[in-house]
């Protein structure tokens, strides 16, 4: 048993968090990461992706390699940031004003030690009273912002080749050497400033705590373009960004200004198979196991058959699927499996382990979903569940209209603002769309380039899909296919009901 209980080891919760202690030795860096890195001089760069899809992760593991070459870092999250003096205040000019400063004495304070030595005696004394004295007075931030410009690590101290290498895990090649390169020439100095999810500064469910996110958003922009050599790379969940962009009443008009700065985090099928190997890879040479297939030192067989079918995939690919584009499931999922099966005391990983362990896990995506659109949705659980009442898990468009259209009957629903219950068809295309963003239904359509000869339309590619402009392309889908991450869970419904 052994063998799982040293898997289990490597396939924790998933979270940046929760697996601080062996990131950087189980990180693999995202195809996206040349990309992100070329970040245009004076502006901050938005990382825009769903929980789980790892931009917390990504953050840390460019932080821990920044710190590796001396280069001034600085990783912070909302509550990092002194913003106690915005009390209710909902003007954007104001809350920009304050979260500036807040960056600033944050940015001061992390990197004081290489500051210092940089400073005349009068610049160390101006740094060192508005360090001590917490920015409390309006001239301490703006002789504080003025010492910023002489921070960073010098670029040619740098060894760019050795950088990109390191950053890229071997993966990036030439095109995220090439950036780097232009990434360090672009300044004299770098410094990294990296902010998570900037979102958690309010909860997103009023354009009145939107603009603190926006405030936020401002006051980097600020400090980046007073200081080029400051690099900053700024987090939001998708379904916040979605909210940011599409509020009437909102900052409209900045959205064009930061909508080429956004690169939406991705996790092809690829890469998440190469997260999954190089975990199972360490894991078996933890165990002394070197073979080509380190799979076999936990599974029993090369492929399982998927539950209430025939049908058999290779492992990798039957928890690729069941992930949702979300390395932190895939993670989750093969934990699940591990501990499962040293449950019923099996030495390895077999189709025997899947029913129980993917119930857990498939119950575990479902709230996992509503936690990320419960604030979108009030009775959202209840929706998720409402699909155990059908008889498949590939729904016809005309069969899927008719249940969703029932929804606000059956039970009350509220979607970003707007009760349901009085406009039939808006109705049904207001919900259908919340569940294609979330991700817990896709239109399955013909694609005879692919194996199957048809393919799903995910949120990411194409938003804009589910709107009644475009009915007629709506109406064409094969069908409307629950993700395989939710079947467990309505299946176990569907079950609790048959023996109530």
């Amino acid at each position: 048993m052994k063998n799982l209980t040293t898997l289990q080891q490597f396939f924790l919760s998933g979270t940046a968090e929760g697996d601080s202690q062996f990131l950087n030795r189980v990180f693999v860096p995202s195809e996206q990461l040349a990309e992100l890195l070329s970040i245009p001089a004076g502006s901050p760069r938005l990382l825009i992706g769903n929980k789980g899809i790892g931009k917390t992760a990504l953050l840390s593991y460019l932080n821990s390699i920044a710190k590796k070459y001396c280069v001034p870092t600085l990783l912070l999250a909302p509550d990092d940031l002194n913003y106690s003096n915005l009390g209710n205040n909902n003007d954007i000019a104001t809350i920009k004003r304050i979260l500036y400063n807040s960056l600033v004495h944050s940015v001061s304070k992390c990197i004081g030690t290489q500051l210092k030595g940089l400073l005349s005696a009068d610049e160390k004394i101006i740094y060192d009273t508005a360090i001590a004295e917490g920015l409390t007075k309006p001239d301490l931030i703006t002789n504080l912002a003025s010492l910023l410009p002489k921070i960073g690590a010098e670029i040619l101290k740098i060894n760019s080749n050795s950088f990109a290498f390191d950053l890229g895990g071997n993966r990036g090649g030439e095109a995220l050497a090439l950036s780097v390169k232009k990434y360090l020439m672009s300044s004299n100095k770098l410094f990294f400033l990296f902010l998570d999810d900037i979102d958690q500064i309010s909860s997103p469910d009023s354009s009145a705590n939107l603009n603190r996110i926006w405030g936020l958003l401002l006051a980097a922009r600020k400090l980046v373009q007073q200081n080029i050599q400051i690099r900053c790379i700024i987090s939001v969940r998708t379904e916040v960004w979605t909210r940011l962009v599409s509020d009437d009443a909102g900052q409209r008009d900045q959205v064009d200004h930061f909508q080429p700065l956004v690169i939406n985090l991705k996790a092809s099928d690829d890469y998440i198979h190469s997260i999954i190997y190089k975990r199972i890879k360490i894991a078996a040479e933890e165990l002394g196991y070197n073979a080509e297939d380190p799979w076999s030192c936990f599974f029993s067989t090369k492929e399982v058959t998927l539950p209430k079918s025939k049908e058999t995939r290779k492992w990798g690919n039957f928890i690729i699927k069941s992930a949702r584009q979300r390395p932190r499931d895939a993670i989750q999922l093969v934990h699940f499996l591990a501990k499962t099966a040293l449950s019923i005391g099996h030495s390895h990983i077999s189709d025997a382990t899947i029913e129980s362990s993917l119930v857990q896990y498939s119950t575990g995506a479902a709230r996992y979903l509503v936690g990320e659109v419960g604030t979108d949705c009030n009775n959202f659980m209840e929706v998720i569940r409402s699909f155990a009442d059908l008889d498949t898990f590939s729904i016809p468009f005309e069969k899927l209209k008719k249940h969703l259209s029932s929804m606000p009957s059956r039970f009350s629903l509220t979607i970003r603002g707007i009760t349901l219950g009085n406009d039939r068809d808006n109705d049904f295309f207001t919900l259908l769309a919340l569940l294609h963003e979330s991700g817990f239904i896709n239109p399955r359509v013909k694609d005879n380039s692919m194996p199957r000869g048809y393919n799903h339309i995910t949120f990411f590619d194409d938003p804009y899909l589910v709107n009644r402009s475009r009915l007629n392309q709506l109406q064409q889908t094969l069908s409307w296919d629950i993700h395989p991450a939710f079947r467990s869970f309505l299946l176990d419904i569907q079950k609790d009901r048959f023996h109530a």
